[in-house]
């Protein structure tokens, strides 16, 4: 018997953060996140529970790939130039975190 597919809601959760993570600016924060949004609601609105959601998941994401990426360049093929690239994955999780905050 094969596995469960996921929820369309699961599947949507799960692309809009990694597309938030994808496409990072610090500098567009909410906006972009807003537009994201906006046009997956015209296309199959987010339940409550997921939309208050995404923040989380969208942190969880950028945090494993910050994860990746300071093994990769610090551990496992050492590269001086990208030993800090992690950093801009902890500046945007500040910045989604300020975003939420500020949104009450």
């Amino acid at each position: 018997m094969s596995p469960p597919l996921p929820s369309i809601t699961g599947l949507i959760r799960y692309d809009s953060h990694l597309s938030q993570v994808g496409r990072r600016t610090p500098a567009s924060g909410p906006a972009r996140l807003d537009a994201l949004l906006s046009g997956y609601q015209d296309i199959a609105p987010l339940s409550g529970e997921d939309a208050a959601a995404l923040p989380t998941e969208i942190v969880h994401a950028a945090l494993i790939i910050a994860f990746h990426r300071d093994y990769r360049h610090n551990i496992r093929f050492p590269d001086p130039a990208k030993s800090s690239i992690h950093n801009e994955m902890i500046q945007f999780v500040d910045s989604v975190e300020k975003a939420t905050s500020l949104r009450g």
